[in-house]
């Protein structure tokens, strides 16, 4: 749908000149909700700038020539939002561990954008810099970054090393850090850019078993909300996207279980991929899309022991760690 457009220009002579004779107000209204920015006024030319933004970003060329760095995209997530973005002719950079099926997935969007594999591993630092050279060095910008790499373990938080803690921190966080950190500067000296954050509903709310992954993405959450207040108004913005579950391989061990699958409204990763352009496009602050409705992950706050109590009743029957835990003790 396409995005209404009305610009409050003030006139000197008018009674408001009082009040907002130096700022006007841009309001999107779009189908469920206004989105309103203060700007300062400077000229005619300024507004015809911003009105010229405002159709870009609405239109199908929003993304066009754009290099957009996509991690974890061998798989999942990943995959789909490189299927997702290639149809707007952006230049991809898919970037993951396992580099044959990065080719794969080059070969099937190559015709209809530009593409570099860089097979990459996020945890390890020194590769991440050097990845980010290589495609500054050959396009000479990134616009877009999707921090989307990840790994998940089901265990029981006491029986896990702290070796493997530590594995999962710094691909799930770390990694993502180690990438903006080094992504930041050019957007920064651009003026420009969008960075999301793929998080979880898992860094909303704490889940049983997998205490380690919702850390890891509860500071995933935490370090995006500050960014966005660190560099508000520098043309950078960042997206906290927090999907529920979805069917991708990483949970495919727990989607074999049929009562895990009862209690879970499973998205497929093409849903979500539609999801995660959407929030590009509109450079969206936070972004829930699971089986819980924000507003409930929100409200679950106030209200720690009835949610508490609640997660215990339900894992305690559909997840097969709980359920060892119990047959362990009878």
């Amino acid at each position: 749908m396409q995005a209404q457009v009305s610009i409050c220009e003030v006139s000197k002579d008018s009674a408001r000149a009082a009040r907002w004779r130096n700022s006007f107000q841009i309001c999107f209204a779009k189908t469920h909700r206004m989105v309103r920015f203060n700007c300062i006024l400077i000229d005619k030319q300024s507004v015809d700038d911003l009105k010229k933004e405002v159709r870009l970003q609405m239109s199908d060329q929003y993304f066009f020539d754009k290099v957009i760095l996509i991690t974890g995209a061998s798989s999942g997530i990943g995959w789909a939002t490189a299927l997702a973005l290639a149809p707007f002719r952006p230049r991809l950079v898919l970037a993951a561990r396992r580099e044959p099926l990065l080719r794969d997935l080059a070969a099937l969007i190559q015709n209809q954008c530009q593409v570099i594999v860089l097979p990459l591993d996020v945890s390890d630092f020194d590769q991440v810099t050097k990845a980010v050279e290589q495609v500054l060095q050959q396009w000479g910008q990134i616009d877009f970054l999707i921090n989307n790499a990840g790994i998940i373990a089901n265990a029981r938080f006491h029986e896990q090393s702290i070796d493997e803690i530590e594995k999962l921190l710094r691909v799930n966080y770390l990694g993502a850090v180690a990438m903006t950190h080094a992504v930041l500067p050019g957007m920064l000296k651009q003026n420009w850019g969008h960075i999301v954050n793929v998080s979880s509903i898992g860094g909303m709310t704490g889940f049983p078993y997998i205490s380690a992954y919702c850390g890891s993405k509860f500071a995933m959450v935490g370090w995006t909300e500050a960014l966005r207040r660190e560099y508000y108004g520098t043309g950078v913005t960042f997206t906290s996207f927090c999907p529920g579950t979805v069917d991708t391989p990483m949970i495919a061990a727990s989607l074999k279980n049929e009562r895990f699958k009862k209690v879970t409204r499973q998205r497929t990763p093409e849903q979500v991929a539609q999801r995660i352009v959407k929030c590009c496009r509109n450079r969206t602050r936070e972004a829930i899309y699971g089986e819980i409705p924000s507003f409930v992950m929100k409200a679950a706050r106030f209200f720690p022991a009835i949610v508490d109590l609640f997660f215990f009743q339900v894992y305690r029957r559909v997840h097969p760690l709980a359920r060892e835990c119990r047959e362990k003790n009878d």
